[in-house]
Order: structure tokens, then sequence, then C-alpha cells
């Protein structure tokens, strides 16, 4: 029997671990291992496996065979696993057997993992994982569940892809009266081919209209992994249409409406360090009501272009009623 703790871990003046217990049982060729850990205010995880430490010997490295029996983890995403799942561990691999964890409502499937300094493989599923917002004062039926697969392989490329979207319910956008966010379509699409990592982004909104965007990046191996290279142009596209700026009433308060419409299309160029942004800004019908300043201005109309941080505005001109 033996034990091990920690009572916190900083890095960079950041509480990275607030407590950490390990203890064990058994003998190196069988033996319990139960690891219990506090990493955030309300995140806590607990992990337990059993196996054994296979002897070295000429033909084979150094080896631990056992199961993980149990996984836990507390907070926004809680995780548990579901039933024990094979595990083997060695100085230069890691392999775990099929695996599924409940993930925040819905669940999580790992079909394949293997690991090694020089490669690895990654293949699963996931569906009906509740994705709630992040401010304070969200209901908790105020949750998006998202549903995906992914399929990566690393060697001397990196190729594969990751695809996620929406499977049912909605957000509320914060405020005194939370007002749906009308979500009909949300998903994100990466794939990564011949050193290239491309994705693109669609969301559909009943209250705000819709927005999309793609974009290409240049990856580039170092010792760490795969990264996106800083110094290697990039490219994408955004296009946003806005059909009403209703939604703002709550955000800038009782006494200010907005209203209108507006479309933005822009291109992304640059590296991914200092991104460049350019394109085309247009309006209809706008109209701004400020009962405090007495500001009414009505049938709007805006036409403006940008390029990197100047935006000039070609035409804007309303109609004031008072």
């Amino acid at each position: 029997t033996w034990h091990a703790s920690l009572d916190s871990y900083r890095d960079q003046e950041q509480t990275r671990l607030r407590q950490l217990t390990i203890d064990g049982t058994g003998s190196s060729s069988a033996h319990d291992i139960l690891i219990r850990a506090q990493l955030a205010e309300t995140t806590k995880l607990r992990l337990h496996a059993s196996g054994g430490v296979a002897g070295q010997s000429a033909s084979s490295a150094l080896r631990w065979d056992g199961q993980l029996t149990e996984l836990s983890v507390t907070g926004n995403l809680p995780v548990h696993l579901q039933s024990p799942v094979a595990l083997s561990v060695q100085k230069q691999s890691i392999m775990l057997g099929p695996t599924r964890l409940a993930l925040s409502d819905g669940y999580l499937a790992i079909e394949q993992f293997q690991w090694t300094p020089k490669d690895w493989k990654t293949r699963g599923h996931f569906s009906g994982v509740a994705i709630h917002p992040s401010y304070r004062d969200a209901s908790q039926q105020s949750a998006v569940h998202l549903g995906g697969r992914w399929n990566w392989a690393s060697h001397t490329r990196l190729e594969g892809h990751l695809h996620i979207q929406r499977e049912q319910g909605d957000w509320f956008l914060p405020g005194e009266i939370p007002q749906p966010f009308g979500l009909k379509t949300l998903q994100l699409k990466v794939d990564a081919q011949d050193n290239k990592l491309t994705g693109s982004v669609e969301l559909s909104s009943e209250t705000i209209g819709t927005i999309q965007t793609r974009a290409t990046l240049p990856l580039h191996s170092t010792s760490d992994g795969w990264s996106i290279s800083t110094t290697t142009p990039i490219s994408g596209a955004i296009q946003t249409r806005i059909t009403n700026l209703k939604w703002l009433d709550e955000l800038l308060g009782e006494s200010m409406n907005a209203d209108g419409s507006l479309q933005i299309q822009a291109d992304v160029h640059g590296t991914w360090k200092q991104p460049v942004f350019s394109g085309t800004a247009t309006g209809q019908d706008l109209s701004l009501l400020h009962l405090d300043h007495g500001i009414d201005l009505q049938q709007g109309n805006l036409v403006a272009h940008f390029d990197d941080s100047n935006l000039i505005i070609d035409h804007l001109r309303f109609n004031s009623l008072l």
C-alpha cells in the first residue's frame, strides 16, 4: 500500500491543480490505483485502474496492462465511464480499447485510440452532448445538444476530419427577458489534407440570420506535434446576413431600440499571427431610437467597405422624425 498527495500546482500565476491524491494497493504484477483530483472549484476527477507491470526483456519493453474501471469528471461537461476498458501503456506507446463515456446528457464513443511519439490514430463519434451558455444567469433549459464524428491519423502528415452539428435544442440571448436564439442550423467541419487544415462554420438563426465562414490554414510539424504555421499565408471568407437588429434591444437597454438588416462580406488573408480582413458592409431599413437623447432615425441605408483596421463609410443616410 502506498499514498502520494499534492496540495496545489500553479503555472504562470494560475492554479492548474488544487489537490491531488494517489493511492495504490497490491504488487507490481497485480495492483489497483485510485487517483482523485480537484481541478477547479466545481471540477473534480476520479480515476480507478487495475492491472500489472510486465517485466522487461530483450524482446519487449516494460509494459503496463490492465483496465480503466472508473473515470468521472464533474463540472460544466460531466464525464462518466460507462464500462471498464482495456488500457496498455509503454514508454513509447499507449493503446486504449473501445470506450464509451456518458458526457453531458449524451455519450462519446472512442472506437480507436493508439499513440506513439511518431504517429497516432483516433476515431469515434458522439451524440446528445449538451452545451450550455457560459453566462451565469443562463437557464438550464438553454442548451444545444451536439453530435458528430471524427477520424484522425498522424504520421508524416496529419490527415482526417471532424464534423460537429446541432441535433436539437436552442440557446437564449442574455437579458431581463431572455430571447430564444431560434437555432435552425449549427455545424462545424474541419479537414486535414496535404499539410493544410480547412474548416467551415455554418449558423442559421430565426432571430439573427445566417453566418457562414470558411478558412484554409497551413500546418507544420513540430517536436510537440502539429500546429498552424504563423508565417505562411492563410485564406478565408465570412458571409453574414443579419435579417433584423431587434434582438439588440435587450442588450442596449429599455430606452433604445434598433432595427433593420445588415449584410457583411469579408475576405481573410495575411497570416495566422497577423490576419487581415477586407470586405463590404451594407444595411437596409435601418432605424435607431434613443428616447433619453431624443433620437429617432428611420429608413436608414448604409454602404461601407473596410480593409484591415480602416473602415470607410461610402454612404449613410437616415430620415429623422424628431
